[in-house]
């Protein structure tokens, strides 16, 4: 359970070592925070070992650094900046970590909620127990929800607490965080005292709950929504490089302050920090709604394999790009040519083909399956209506299966139950068996949570008789489709909120930062051809004291030494494209699919694939056409 949990493997035990190395005791508001969020989320830590790990990693991230840079004698204001918020950004996530963590618990227990009903309505259907129905949808479900449902049941089954007790106790912990989900609790504890009639009235009452409760909740989220999103895009974005075009000016006036250490650490790491940490805190507030499809229990993915083929590659990616663009541009001297600036992009697209190449190779392979399940399950309730209806004429399960499957060919679910009448046929297994059988199992070639739950539910229902089956699927049938129907509306609603979103990937930021690169480059380009006419001008002599003394003023006013190199600016307005098309997508991501890393990791390496390409053609097109315009008023 604690696998599932994801902890960080190190941050328990360090925390333990550092409140034994010198324990420094939060402030009393704090202290409070870190008790609730640690006994919320069950973390084996004390306030004073979170508090004390911040700090004293904090302190060694940056006195370590600092005395290095010391006696090497590389000490200066940048470097010194960069470790300071280097320090500062290990103190805030070590800090930060159990609250982080408590709100990835609530937040991915809010995912099986809805889930959680369902599976507690399908058991009580079966029978009508309690304490069944909680060990059934605890055996289902995968996350923390889980663990908290078989803590309640361990509380009970040891005597600590009466069920009653136990399930109060849970309903206080989720009250605040999910009202319709308390309430829902409560109306499926109160269908195990009533009637069979009145108990499926208030089964359903108990889904239709959870379900209104989840959309409202979520129509709420997509209100509020739309002003950080247009903030973001203001703020870490768009004025951002519009702002940048002026460095290289402001370098020639200001050159203490505006080195090109300070603008790279300002853009790829100040910025995308920033937009990291507003994006996470709006992340945070999202009321997440369902499951995603988990392929990991696939045969082909059940194992973990250790093997970094793919970030290997990666690594060789940049280091190759970065070696021939750097090597490239070493042997030419000038302060700028157009050649610098095309060839700067063979680094910075480097880059960006390594992060594309890790997206897709993270889910080759697995995207096919994870859509086939996701089809597989919103075809579940179709198929179970027609499963239920010939079921009630009273034909043997097995046999229904073999006559639905061939009915059914068009889509996706047909191909599991062809699995399983193949089992019952040629290897001779029971229904069970055909199902969840370790090796030749239907469940182990399409590993879906949602299909494993409902398939033991009917294997347990069918030994109750075949029209008890048939009105339970019926009524499950039902529960899927509300649910469907409600997950539609919720990423018809959201669409509205990304939209903006995916037009910021796709194209305004990466043509923002095109002509941004194409206007420094033309800029500096004005700025050298200015600063050599009156290098010459003062060298021939002028026309006189007055003239060569106006020269003079003017090759002090124009320092070319002291511009930032053009193909350095465009490297650095490459990388923090990239970074930024990167947080982007993964923002939209999680909005719009929550915590699922295959759908992520495409959305990355798709944005990023076509904003390179818009960035680069912007930049090469631009700079061209205006350089170009640029001669022939020169040479007018």
């Amino acid at each position: 359970m604690e696998k599932r949990l994801n902890k960080m493997k190190f941050y328990e035990p360090a925390c333990k070592l550092a409140e034994t190395i010198f324990s420094i005791s939060p402030p009393k508001g704090i202290k409070k925070r870190y008790e609730e969020a640690i006994k919320f989320s069950h973390l084996n830590v004390t306030p004073v070992g979170a508090f004390s790990l911040a700090l004293q990693a904090a302190l060694l991230v940056i006195t370590i650094p600092i005395i290095l840079a010391i006696a090497f004698d590389l000490l200066y204001p940048a470097l010194f900046l960069l470790i300071l918020i280097f320090g500062a950004v290990v103190f805030y996530l070590l800090y930060d970590y159990p609250f982080h963590y408590a709100s990835v618990f609530r937040i991915n227990a809010s995912a099986e909620m809805t889930l959680c009903i369902l599976y507690m309505a399908t058991s009580m259907k079966i029978s009508p127990n309690l304490e069944r129905a909680i060990d059934y949808a605890a055996r289902n479900l995968r996350g923390p929800l889980a663990y908290d449902l078989k803590l309640l049941l361990w509380s009970v089954l040891t005597g600590k607490e009466s069920m009653e007790k136990a399930l109060d106790t849970f309903i206080d912990k989720w009250k605040r965080d999910n009202e319709e989900f308390t309430e829902a609790i409560y109306l499926v504890k109160e269908s195990s005292y009533r009637t069979a009639a009145k108990r499926d009235e208030i089964l359903s009452e108990a889904i239709r709950v959870i379900l209104d409760g989840t959309k409202e909740r979520m129509r709420a989220f997509a209100r509020e929504l739309t002003t950080p999103v247009t903030a973001i895009n203001a703020l870490v974005i768009l004025l951002p490089l519009i702002g940048i075009v002026f460095f290289p000016l402001m370098s020639i006036f200001l050159p203490e302050l505006i080195q090109p250490l300070t603008l790279a650490v300002g853009y790829t790491i100040l910025l995308p920090l920033v937009a990291y940490f507003l994006m996470k805190s709006y992340l945070e507030k999202r009321p997440y709604t369902f499951h995603q499809p988990d392929i990991t229990r696939h045969p082909k993915f059940r194992e973990k394999k250790f093997i970094f083929k793919e970030l290997y590659l990666t690594l060789l990616i940049f280091g190759i790009t970065a070696y021939l663009g750097v090597s490239l541009l070493l042997p030419i001297e000038a302060r700028f040519t157009s050649e610098q600036l095309y060839l700067s992009f063979i680094i910075t697209c480097g880059i960006a083909l390594g992060v594309v190449y890790y997206s897709f190779s993270i889910i080759t392979g697995k995207l096919k399956l994870r859509d086939e399940i996701a089809r597989i399950e919103s075809e579940l309730p179709e198929a179970l209506v027609q499963v239920g209806t010939k079921l009630s004429l009273g034909l043997p399960l097995e046999k229904v299966l073999e006559e639905t499957a061939p009915k059914i060919k068009h889509l996706s679910i047909s191909k599991f139950l062809h699995e399983i009448t193949h089992n019952i046929r040629s290897l001779h297994m029971t229904f069970e068996q055909a199902v969840f059988d370790k090796t030749r199992g239907a469940i182990n070639f399409y590993p879906s949570t949602m299909l494993a739950a409902i398939m033991k539910a009917i294997t347990e229902i069918y030994r109750k008789g075949t029209e008890i089956v048939s009105k339970s699927m019926m009524a499950v049938s039902m529960f899927l489709k509300n649910i469907h129907s409600v997950e539609e509306d919720l990423k018809t609603m959201l669409s509205e909120v990304t939209s903006s979103m995916h037009l910021q990937t796709i194209l305004l930021a990466p043509l923002s930062a095109g002509v941004v690169v194409a206007l420094a480059a033309l800029i500096t380009e004005m700025i050298l051809v200015l600063g050599g006419a009156a290098k010459l001008y003062e060298g021939i002599g002028g026309y006189g004291a007055l003239s060569t003394a106006g020269s003079g003023i003017l090759t002090g006013f124009i320092n070319t030494e002291k511009i930032i190199p053009v193909h350095f600016f465009q490297i650095i307005v490459g990388i923090y494209l990239i970074e930024i098309v990167i947080l982007m997508s993964i923002f939209i991501s999680r909005i719009e699919n929550g915590e699922e890393n295959i759908l992520k990791f495409r959305l990355i390496a798709r944005r990023v694939l076509f904003a390179m390409v818009v960035y680069v053609i912007i930049t090469v097109g631009i700079y061209s056409a205006l350089s170009g315009m640029m001669k022939v008023m020169w040479l007018k």
